[in-house]
């Protein structure tokens, strides 16, 4: 990776901040905490975010796995990212 990002990175950048930001102000149960398919959401835009910036993440945990299950099942509340 070199030290500059393309315009198509930082559009990238952009958006998933803006879904990251998205996803921790929910606040479905009322308990100003967002609830876990939103958390799980952010993790996997978080990763996509380091991932941009040449980090390497690694799934190691059941409840990170589900954010795949939600996907495949097409159970997700909301749509992040169009």
């Amino acid at each position: 990776m070199t030290d500059t990002l393309t315009d198509k990175q930082v559009e990238r950048l952009i958006k998933l901040g803006k879904d990251l930001a998205f996803c921790l102000q929910c606040n479905a149960n009322g308990d100003n905490f967002p609830c876990r398919t939103d958390r799980l959401e952010a993790v996997k835009l978080m990763q996509e975010y380091l991932e941009i910036h040449d980090y390497t993440t690694v799934h190691t945990s059941k409840a990170l796995s589900d954010i795949n299950l939600i996907e495949r099942n097409n159970h997700s509340h909301y749509v992040v990212g169009e």
